[in-house]
């Protein structure tokens, strides 16, 4: 796994990585990610890379394990330019942000047996997917919680049914139902959200 933390730290491009948790020298424990960016540090751009197989050992605990988790304890990640990426086979979600300025181009989730979302944003206003694609089994690909998130050329697809096109997305639930994109959708279009209004 790769971890980059600390407010003084920014400037990074982490260039054609393979990052497999898999692998017979990954260590395993319950908050397993393939890629970790904590504590207020920027300017991160990750490109060309592929991340799977991070699923925690959390024994009867909450499943946990993410490809790419950003987390905002410490410090609000900031700046982050995610670039060709493919994530699959994750504990949790495929990817987990909680950061601020999040540019997302050509990321792919294909999911897993156990992932639970292709798409989890917390707390920040202004995450951007352009050409975002997601696939495979989930519990729903996007998760907001208390987040915005705006998709253009964008597919989500798990079968029969899919969306694709430009869509924005915001919570509460009573916003984002209100937009026009809601209008002349399937019922069943909602399995591929979720949202959770606890702080």
């Amino acid at each position: 796994a790769i971890r980059l933390a600390g407010a003084q730290s920014s400037d990074f491009l982490l260039d054609k990585l393979q990052i497999d948790g898999a692998h017979d020298q990954a260590k395993s424990d319950c908050y397993k990610s393939g890629i970790q960016l904590y504590a207020g540090v920027s300017q991160v751009h990750i490109r060309d890379s592929s991340v799977s197989n991070n699923i925690g050992s959390c024994g009867e605990a909450y499943q946990q394990g993410d490809g790419i988790e950003a987390d905002h304890k410490e410090g609000t990640p900031d700046q982050i330019l995610l670039e060709n990426i493919e994530v699959a086979n994750s504990g949790d979600a495929d990817l987990d942000l909680k950061a601020d300025h999040v540019t997302l181009t050509k990321v792919v989730t294909h999911g897993g047996a156990l992932t639970r979302y292709a798409f989890k944003v917390w707390t920040y206003d202004n995450y951007q997917c352009d050409q975002c694609y997601a696939y495979g089994l989930n519990k729903a690909y996007i998760n907001l919680n208390q987040a915005t998130m705006r998709f253009t050329g964008s597919t989500f697809a798990n079968g029969a049914l899919a969306l694709a096109g430009e869509f924005y997305l915001r919570l509460p639930p009573p916003l984002f139902r209100a937009n026009p994109v809601w209008q002349g959708m399937s019922p069943g279009f909602g399995a591929l959200l979720s949202y959770d209004l606890r702080k």
